[in-house]
């Protein structure tokens, strides 16, 4: 799988970054992809951040899943989990 967005996963870490500084909600969509668009995530804040995560291979198959994690606490241990997975 080829997913990252042209500079390693630093474009995803920095995607839960902002939307853990914007704790208290935001307005509508927002979206990060890969450069090829195998993985995409989507969020939405309605009180907790729901957050909509396709994995797919271009050709045979995909993997859709939703949750909604809080946006304190686990949204923050997120963002310090992906950047410690991903070195950003």
């Amino acid at each position: 799988m080829y997913a990252h967005d042209g500079n390693g996963f630093d474009g995803l870490v920095r995607f839960f970054r902002s939307m853990a500084d914007a704790w208290r909600g935001w307005e509508g969509e927002q979206s990060w992809s890969s450069l090829e668009g195998d993985l995409a995530v989507t969020a939405k804040h309605d009180g907790h951040v729901m957050l909509q995560i396709q994995i797919r291979d271009s050709l045979d198959w995909a993997a859709n899943a939703e949750l909604a994690i809080d946006p304190g606490e686990e949204l923050s241990a997120a963002v310090a989990t992906l950047s410690d997975f991903f070195g950003g």
